[in-house]
């Protein structure tokens, strides 16, 4: 009998949500500014985010955020300018940038200035 290979599983957040908390939605001035895109954004971002792994970093192109199917987020512009607004808001940081000829992708962090729930 051949000797079993055992792999390793990654570690990954074992809850199956997005948490938020409840002043974060209901009494904060930034969350209420941001255009529906952004929000989604940020949840989409939220739901990607694993502290275990990668040390927080958040990856999430462009093609992927199409595949999701999210109305608002369908254009490159709009994209973009939905980063542009969590940054200005300051609910996120970008850490690598990314662009230019082999087309990397740029990493993000979550802030968590505003919301401390699961980070």
């Amino acid at each position: 009998m051949r000797n079993a290979v055992r792999y390793r599983k990654k570690k990954r957040d074992p809850r199956p949500y997005v948490g938020l908390h409840k002043e974060f939605l209901f009494k904060n001035q930034k969350w209420a500014d941001l255009s529906a895109p952004a929000r989604s954004l940020y949840l989409l971002m939220k739901g990607k985010y694993n502290p275990g792994k990668n040390d927080g970093l958040v990856k999430l192109p462009y093609r992927e955020i199409k595949k999701y199917g999210y109305v608002g987020l369908k254009k490159n512009e709009t994209i973009s300018r939905c980063f542009r607004e969590l940054e200005e808001a300051e609910l996120i940081k970008r850490i690598l940038p990314g662009g230019g000829l082999p087309k990397k992708c740029t990493y993000y962090k979550l802030t968590g200035s505003e919301d401390e729930y699961g980070l």
